[in-house]
C-alpha cells in the first residue's frame, strides 16, 4: 500500500540525529525528514533510496499498516492519513518529527516530538505502530531525544530521555518501561537528559548535571542513582580535568582489547575513559595544545559561559613544557592593582592550573583586561 505525505525537499531541519540497523533495514531519524529506512541488500546499488516510514498522527494511539482494511479500496492509500512534520497549527504532527531510534529483532522504537512509537515489522516490510505519550501513558514529557535498550536476567527495559514539549505538566527526566510499553514509569525528574545507555545490569544517564549510574538486577527493584564526581586525570607530571558538568554520551566498551570493561564518556570539554568501572582513575583526551607556549585559554573568557562546573567558570593556564607542582598565581587589573593572589598546589588542588574569574573576596571581577603572573 501507499500513503500521502508532504514532500520534504529542504535541508533545513532535515538533519539525521540517530541510526539503527535490523537484519533487513537501516533506519534513520531526520527530524523534519521523519523516520526513514533503506533495505540493506540495496546499498550496493547506485539507485538505493531512503524511504519515509509513516508514524501515527498526534491523536492516534496506533497505526496498523499491516492491516489491509486501513487502505482505501480504489487507491490502495491509507485512508485519512497524511504524513506531515509541520507544527499542528499548520496542519502537521509533532509525532512525524523523528529524533531517536533503536531496534532489535522484529521491533523498532522511535522517539519523536510527540512521544514514543513501538513498531512490529510484518511481512513485506509493513509496520504496526503503538504510540505512547505524556497525555495517555505517563511519559515525563513528549520530546524524546534518546532511547536505550537494556537486556539483563531475562528482562528487557526500554529507557528514554524525555523532555517537556508544549503541554502543561510535562517535565524533563527519564521514562522507562519494563513490559514493552504497557506501562511507563519515570525517574530523575528535572534532569536535562541527553543520552541513556545500558550494559548488563548497569544503566548510565548523561545529563546537564553530570553522569548518573544505577544498577538494575530486576525491573521491580527501586532505582537508586549515584552521580560521578568531576573527572580528573592525575599523572606524574600534570593534572587534567573535564571542566563541565554536562555529559552528552556514555558507553561501555567490552572489547577484549582492554583487560577490563571500559567506560567512555563524551562531554563538551573532551573525552574521558574509565578503564575499570570499580575505580575512579580517568584518562582524559582533549585537543592538543602547543606544549612549548605559555598562554591562557579560552581568551577572551566569560566565567558564566566558559568551562562552567558546579556554578563556576574557569580559564586555563598553560605553563609550557615544564611540569608545575606549585605556583603562585597573581592577577592584576588594567590599573595594575592586584585583585587575586593564591597558591596552586597540584597535589592539594587536584585539578588544573586555572582561575575562576573571582578576586580575593570571592566576587567576580569587572569586565576588562587582566594580567596574570605565574611564579
Amino acid at each position: 500500500g501507499f500513503f500521502e505525505m508532504l514532500p520534504i525537499t529542504t535541508h533545513y531541519n532535515n538533519i539525521t540525529y540517530d541510526l539503527a540497523v535490523t537484519s533487513n533495514y537501516a533506519w534513520i531519524t531526520s527530524w523534519a525528514g521523519g523516520l526513514r529506512r533503506i533495505p540493506l541488500d540495496s546499498l550496493s546499488s547506485e539507485n538505493a533510496t531512503w524511504s519515509p516510514v509513516p508514524l501515527p498522527e498526534d491523536h492516534q494511539l496506533d497505526l496498523l499498516t499491516c492491516d489491509e482494511t486501513i487502505f482505501d479500496d480504489s487507491l490502495n492509500v491509507i485512508a485519512g492519513f497524511f504524513l506531515n512534520p509541520r507544527d499542528p497549527g499548520n496542519g502537521g504532527n509533532h509525532n512525524h518529527k523523528a529524533f531517536s531510534v533503536i531496534t532489535y529483532g522484529d521491533t523498532v522504537w522511535t522517539g519523536t516530538a510527540n512521544g514514543i512509537n513501538r513498531g512490529i515489522l510484518g511481512e513485506n516490510g509493513c509496520v504496526d505502530w503503538m504510540h505512547y505519550s505524556f497525555q495517555y501513558h505517563n511519559l515525563s514529557g513528549n520530546f524524546v531525544v534518546d532511547l536505550g535498550l537494556q537486556v539483563w536476567n531475562g528482562h528487557r527495559v526500554i529507557w528514554a530521555a524525555t523532555m517537556n514539549a508544549n503541554s502543561p505538566g510535562e517535565q524533563r527526566g527519564v521514562s522507562f518501561t519494563t513490559d514493552d510499553g504497557d506501562t511507563w514509569r519515570t525517574t530523575l525528574l528535572g534532569e536535562r537528559v541527553y543520552n541513556v545507555s545500558a550494559f548488563d545490569s548497569l544503566v548510565f544517564v548523561c545529563s546537564g548535571s553530570g553522569l548518573w549510574k544505577t544498577i538494575v538486577h530486576h525491573p521491580d527493584d527501586p532505582l537508586v542513582w549515584a552521580r560521578y564526581q568531576p573527572m580528573v586525570e592525575h599523572t606524574e607530571f600534570y593534572n587534567q580535568e573535564i571542566l563541565t558538568n554536562e555529559v552528552y554520551t556514555a558507553v561501555v566498551d567490552d572489547r577484549s582489547y582492554f583487560p577490563n570493561k571500559t567506560l567512555w564518556v563524551g562531554t563538551p570539554d573532551g573525552l574521558a575513559r574509565l578503564k575499570n568501572s570499580d575505580e575512579i582513575t580517568w584518562d582524559i583526551f582533549r585537543v592538543e595544545t602547543d606544549q612549548n607556549k605559555v598562554f591562557a585559554y579560552p581568551n577572551p573568557f566569560s566565567p558564566s559561559v566558559d568551562n562552567v562546573i558546579d556554578g563556576n567558570g574557569y580559564i586555563r593556564f598553560s605553563a609550557g613544557a615544564q611540569a608545575i607542582d606549585k605556583a603562585n598565581i597573581s592577577v592584576y587589573n588594567f590599573a595594575m592593582e592586584k585583585v587575586l593572589s593564591r597558591l596552586y598546589d597540584r597535589n592539594i588542588d587536584g585539578g588544573e592550573l586555572k582561575w575562576n574569574g573571582k578576586d580575593n573576596s570571592g566576587y567576580l571581577v569587572a569586565n576588562g583586561v587582566y594580567f596574570v603572573h605565574l611564579e
